[in-house]
């Protein structure tokens, strides 16, 4: 079954909260490459841009240091 994005948060119990796990799991992607513990995958700047936004937003909670 599709779930469109939209659709799929409003079912959360805590939005705020799933879209922080998200940042988190983004920032990661990077870090996490950086540091060797996974292969390199390519963040594109306009997804970068929007993990920038989302953090100075308040979506924080995952972020590391």
């Amino acid at each position: 079954e599709e779930v469109s994005f939209d659709d799929y948060l409003r079912k959360q119990n805590d939005p705020h909260h799933f879209i922080s796990i998200m940042v988190g799991d983004l920032q990661r992607i990077k870090i996490y490459a950086d540091s060797g513990f996974q292969i390199r995958d390519e963040v594109p700047l306009h997804v970068w841009d929007s993990y920038e936004v989302l953090v100075r937003a308040g979506y924080d909670k995952y972020v590391v240091g």
